[in-house]
């Protein structure tokens, strides 16, 4: 799972076997470490019908209402976003979508585990 932050924005990526666990487990987690400590993020379903964050432990933790996320993951769609009240008035955006091969070539990278890029598949045909 790819996470990116700027500002008060919030956007994961998952790859098609995250994507799965997120259907079959209700959540996925990664992991990143430093040298002081380790930072998890984490997407999963909830029975709440909004979108929630937190920061706790080390650990952001974006909870999504599992209807959304099923569905989500069992079709074409690419993602889904939102907005999150934050007590200084302010607000969060979350984006979630799934992650596309790069329409580059990255021999560096391995994207087997990613969706094929649609702006590729146009390319093709």
């Amino acid at each position: 799972m790819k996470l990116r932050i700027k500002g008060n924005t919030l956007r994961l990526r998952l790859s098609k076997t995250e994507v799965d666990e997120v259907s079959h487990k209700g959540m996925t987690s990664d992991t990143i470490s430093f040298p002081t400590g380790r930072l998890i993020y984490t997407l999963a379903g909830g029975d709440d019908e909004s979108l929630n964050a937190s920061f706790k432990d080390s650990e952001i933790r974006i909870v999504v209402p599992g209807h959304v996320m099923k569905e989500w993951a069992i079709t074409d769609q690419v993602g889904f976003s939102g907005q999150i009240s934050l007590a200084d008035g302010q607000e969060m955006s979350v984006l979630v979508e799934k992650d596309f091969q790069c329409s580059m070539n990255r021999p560096e990278e391995d994207e087997s585990d990613l969706y094929e890029n649609p702006q590729m598949r146009k390319r093709r045909t």
